[in-house]
This record gives C-alpha cells, sequence and structure tokens, in this order.
C-alpha cells in the first residue's frame, strides 16, 4: 500500500509539473515529455500492483495455513468432547432406567402409606375411646 501512495504522490508532483510546463510552452517536445512522463508512471504501476498482489497471496496463504491449524485444533477437541458426551447421554439412559424402575415403588408407597394413614385415623377414635385418652371424666 505505502508504494501506492508513493506512486499516486509521484502522480500528483507530476501533474503540478506538467501545469507549470503548459503554461510556459506548449509544443512537440513537451508533448513528447508528458508520454514519457505517463508512461514511466503507467510501469511504476503496475510494478506496485504486482508487488501488493504478490503480497495479498502471501498474506491470503499465511491466513489459509493458520485457519487450518485452527481447524486441526477445534477437530482435536471436538474429538476429545465426543465420546465424553456418549458416555453422559449413555448414564443418562442408565439413570432414567433408575427413575422409571424407582416412581412405580414410591408411588406403592405413597399408596400403603395412605391406607396406613386412613387405618390409623379409623382406629385412633376407638382405641381413645377404649383407653379414655383424650376423654374428660
Amino acid at each position: 500500500m505505502h508504494g501506492l501512495k508513493k506512486g499516486i504522490a509521484r502522480l500528483c508532483k507530476l501533474s503540478r509539473n506538467l501545469s507549470i510546463k503548459l503554461k510556459m510552452t506548449p509544443d512537440t517536445q513537451l508533448m513528447t515529455e508528458i508520454k514519457s512522463m505517463f508512461q514511466e508512471f503507467k510501469t511504476e504501476l503496475k510494478t506496485e500492483i504486482a508487488e501488493l498482489k504478490t503480497e495479498l497471496k502471501t498474506e491470503i496463504a499465511e491466513l489459509k495455513t493458520e485457519l487450518k491449524a485452527q481447524n486441526a485444533e477445534l477437530t482435536s477437541y471436538s474429538n476429545a468432547v465426543v465420546p465424553l458426551v456418549n458416555e453422559l447421554q449413555a448414564q443418562n439412559a442408565e439413570l432414567t432406567s433408575y427413575s422409571n424402575a424407582v416412581v412405580p415403588l414410591v408411588n406403592e408407597l405413597q399408596a400403603q402409606n395412605a391406607e396406613l394413614t386412613s387405618y390409623s385415623n379409623a382406629i385412633a377414635p376407638l382405641i381413645n375411646q377404649r383407653y379414655g385418652v383424650g376423654v374428660r371424666h
């Protein structure tokens, strides 16, 4: 990019010089000089453009190399994580099967507890009445 700025600055300088010369004497020698200056500038620009293309190709190649390295690193992380995820999924399935086996047992225990509570609630008044617990004389 620096070369391009330099080329533009040179073009501006040539333009100023040309403007001054045109004011002095417009002749064929001047036209030949103008053509020569512009040809020189055109050559310089072509060289600068070629250099910039080379720089860009180099930078692109470096970026591609860097991206490939990063991709390889991410792939290695992914390859390390996938087995862990699979193991966690297997453990989750195992825990789910335990949960599925325990839930009916818990439901049954709750039903038995409710049944025992209803018996207790039915018997408690009879026991209290029979043994005088809670009865005032």
